[in-house]
């Protein structure tokens, strides 16, 4: 009778820090909203601050709660989020292709984005958001977070996840767009006749090396112009994939490995504490800018030009409902199989990366691989239809989630 008393309160208390972790993103996101509205936020604003805080106020935040959490024993225990990362990748690019694209008809030059969005999810930007919102409470049910640590320790988490994250999306998106599908499916049948046609012609003609041997001028001009082509496109995925945020997670293990480095300049009054007082001043304007920014893109609303409805609301589902309900599988499967830290910090932060909105990465990637202007456009439109559910579904999840572990 005494715990019948008890559930309502308990399952009240887990409601609301679900609701207080998640009102913030709607709180700053509406100030985004009215910003662009206004004037005050216009298109270039938004990018620039966008690229200071992927510059700058992100990196600070991962180095600075990386160098704080990490050892070498805890690396030994976290390799089962780079697993996880692959699996949500592998499971929601396969739902984007044999659901989303064969039962919704999606329109052909927004195809290979759609697959994209289902299967990359924000597994950064409003997962520590929410996670620090989260342990930021002292008591939620039986679960208790008085180590000052506990945000950090989300932030750490979540970083490993993310490296593996970023070298699948920076290798397979710029692969699958490079594949020209969407620029073929783009220009029509017309232009794909032609497009076939050259790619057919370029099969013969490797396929018949020995005549372009003959033409030795020629073919020594064209190789060295594909050489160069070549190398400018590794180079290419080879700074998108070791990006700012990246970069400063593996910074960030490093100095966490590193005692002495890690004490020189986060200790008080250490030589070099200035150091990580400066780096802590910038961390804390990344989550307010995040917010700020994704208001700020949401707010001329859906455009329909690329992404149809009944495709919009299928990546939802992938990503709010047929991800979550696997994550959570995984998590009994695994929570008592010993192969995973114990903590409820490290299996709260790996059910939310399987509850959470299509990367904003997609969109940075659709602006660099895609011809047409309008496929950005269709990017907003999934994510605000993912985005105009989160008030119920991401604080149903949340709370789920909370309860479970």
């Amino acid at each position: 009778r005494a715990f019948a008393r008890a559930m309502p309160s308990v399952g009240a208390q887990i409601f609301f820090a679900s609701a207080r972790a998640v009102l913030p993103l709607f709180i700053i996101g509406g100030m985004g909203v009215m910003a662009r509205k206004k004037g005050w936020l216009n298109a270039s604003t938004a990018s620039a601050l966008a690229k200071l805080n992927g510059k700058f106020f992100l990196p600070c935040l991962l180095w600075t709660s990386l160098s704080r959490t990490v050892t070498a024993g805890t690396l030994r225990e976290l390799w089962i989020m780079p697993v996880l990362a692959m699996m949500h990748v592998v499971i929601g690019s396969a739902i984007g292709y044999y659901v989303v694209l064969r039962a919704c008809g999606t329109r052909r030059g927004f195809r290979t984005v759609t697959v994209l969005s289902c299967g990359f999810g924000n597994s950064l930007a409003l997962p520590v958001v929410i996670s620090r919102a989260i342990t930021k409470n002292p008591t939620i049910g039986d679960l208790v977070f008085v180590d000052p640590d506990d945000g950090d320790k989300c932030a750490l988490y979540l970083s490993v996840y993310v490296i593996m994250l970023s070298l699948l999306m920076w290798s397979l998106g710029p692969y699958l767009y490079h594949r020209r599908v969407a620029l073929e499916e783009s220009a029509g049948e017309g232009v794909n006749r032609v497009n076939g046609d050259a790619e057919n012609a370029g099969v013969r003609d490797a396929a018949h090396s020995s005549d372009v041997e003959r033409e030795s001028s020629a073919a020594g001009d064209t190789t060295l112009t594909n050489n160069d082509d070549t190398k400018r496109a590794l180079l290419g995925v080879a700074r998108n994939v070791f990006n700012a945020n990246v970069n400063a997670c593996l910074l960030g293990i490093l100095t966490g490995i590193c005692t002495p480095v890690r004490d020189i300049i986060f200790q008080p009054g250490r030589a070099f504490s200035y150091v990580g007082y400066s780096a802590d001043s910038l961390a804390d304007a990344a989550i307010p800018s995040i917010l700020l920014i994704i208001g700020c893109s949401l707010a001329n609303g859906p455009d329909y030009k690329m992404a149809d409805k009944k495709s919009a609301i299928a990546v939802l589902i992938t990503r709010f409902i047929i991800i979550p309900f696997i994550t959570i599988g995984l998590y009994y499967g695994l929570k008592d199989a010993g192969v995973a830290p114990t903590n409820h910090v490290f299996w709260l932060s790996f059910l939310l990366l399987g509850a959470t909105p299509t990367a904003n990465n997609v969109m940075l990637q659709a602006q660099m691989f895609h011809s047409d202007e309008n496929a950005i456009a269709g990017v907003g439109t999934l994510l605000l239809y993912q985005y105009a559910v989160v008030p119920v579904v991401l604080v149903g999840w949340i709370s789920w989630f909370l309860a479970i572990v």
